[in-house]
């Protein structure tokens, strides 16, 4: 196993704090945060080249069995008052999702590391890059929407994705970004247990004002955000025993309630939604 120990990938600050620790093959891997710019990351993380082995054949965005493409999704719901043109799905995954657009007009298009499932999207008619957005040819401002649905939490480099992200975006083009909230309420309850936590795959958790810092690098402006998280996180981070009690489905309906209109209306929720746009003029 490769280890790289890295510094602050927003201010190249070397000092920082540990949060929690976990061990991983009996490695000690630890959330820090830096103390200049408040950013999360996991310090030491396995290298590029090392990160295969923890994506598992059951990795759910990967996995090719079990998925129903017919089945209802909202990913993609913030599309529906705009009118077609090219989408990059950064981190697509298998496609099931991104491949319903197709017949509202959409040219759909992803970037998917993992070879088995960028090779499922294409059968099923995306064009996809297999590897790091920064290798991918596609030409400059030619998307224009982008998206990164719980993937920039993922790469080593976010600020060069997010670079790599501002050249591709066409200049009224729309970035959204979904990404767990290291400043939710859950995260203050569960710590170790959290289930945006995530540890080896998650290599960056963002709060809001970290997220608009790296959009700044980026030459990106964070134009709005908010939380859009429900319940799921809430009962994923419960103990297996305490979960059972969500079969109860009066329970669990109010428990999404209360996610959904108090929390992240709170913006305390477990994952943020932001949109990202070309810096105007000005700024």
């Amino acid at each position: 196993m490769d280890w790289e120990n890295p510094v602050c990938a927003l201010c190249q600050d070397s000092r920082r704090t540990i949060r929690l620790t976990v061990q991983v093959e009996n490695h000690p891997l630890s959330m820090v945060r830096c103390r200049t710019c408040g950013l999360h990351y996991l310090a030491p993380r396995p290298s590029y080249e090392a990160m295969g082995q923890f994506y598992p054949e059951e990795y759910g965005p990967h996995r090719l069995e079990g998925h129903h493409p017919q089945r209802k999704s909202r990913r993609f719901r913030f599309l529906k008052d705009l009118s077609p043109g090219r989408i990059l799905d950064v981190g697509c995954g298998n496609g099931d999702d991104l491949i319903r657009l197709k017949s509202n007009g959409w040219a759909l298009y992803g970037v998917e590391p993992n070879p088995y499932a960028a090779a499922h999207a294409r059968r099923v008619g995306i064009e996809v890059f297999s590897g790091p957005i920064e290798q991918a040819p596609f030409p400059e401002s030619s998307f224009k929407v982008i998206t990164l649905f719980h993937s920039l939490e993922h790469v080593h480099d976010p600020v060069l994705t997010l670079r790599q992200v501002a050249r591709l975006l066409a200049p009224n083009g729309l970035v959204l970004v979904r990404t767990p909230n290291v400043a939710s309420l859950n995260f203050r309850l569960f710590g170790i247990h959290w289930h945006g936590l995530e540890i080896p795959r998650h290599l960056y958790w963002f709060d809001p004002h970290c997220l608009r810092l790296l959009a700044e690098r980026a030459g990106l402006h964070l134009r709005r955000w908010r939380c859009r998280s429900g319940a799921r996180g809430f009962r994923y981070s419960l103990m297996s025993p305490a979960r059972l009690i969500f079969r109860f489905r009066p329970l669990r309906l109010y428990t999404k309630v209360l996610f959904e209109w108090i929390v992240d209306g709170l913006r305390q929720g477990d994952v943020m939604e932001a949109e990202l746009v070309r810096v105007p003029r000005g700024l």
